[in-house]
């Protein structure tokens, strides 16, 4: 069975998404083509790697939960931690509580994108 799916349709913010997780020094691979629910990036960054669905926070509340297929992915994956975010603060922000970088690491990220409350 294949996991390619004919035509991905990225949420409108990952490209920005993308930019601004690079500008942190994110590493970010695209796997929004991939289908049957696998999230939409690859993130590694401090030597974690993080699987991101990524959701437009311009959308309707309902279009922005997650599919049945996604669901699926997230209670049957077996590997590193998969989240659903909105921009790249949500990205930070798990990086962050979960420990994986230090309090200035965020400071400075947060400075970068220019969100304030650092």
């Amino acid at each position: 069975m294949s996991w390619r799916r004919k035509r991905a349709r990225p949420d409108r913010n990952q490209p920005a998404l993308i930019k601004d997780l690079e500008a942190l020094g994110m590493s970010v691979v695209d796997l929004s083509g991939v289908g049957r629910g696998c999230p939409d990036l690859l993130v590694g960054w401090k030597n974690v790697s993080l699987l991101v669905e990524v959701k437009d926070p311009m959308q309707p509340r309902r279009k922005r939960d997650l599919r049945d297929s996604q669901k699926t992915f997230f209670a049957e994956w077996q590997g590193g931690e998969a989240i659903r975010a909105e921009t790249a603060v949500d990205v930070l922000d798990w990086f962050c509580l979960n420990g994986h970088v230090l309090e200035k690491d965020v400071r400075n990220a947060r400075l970068t994108l220019g969100v304030l409350g650092a």
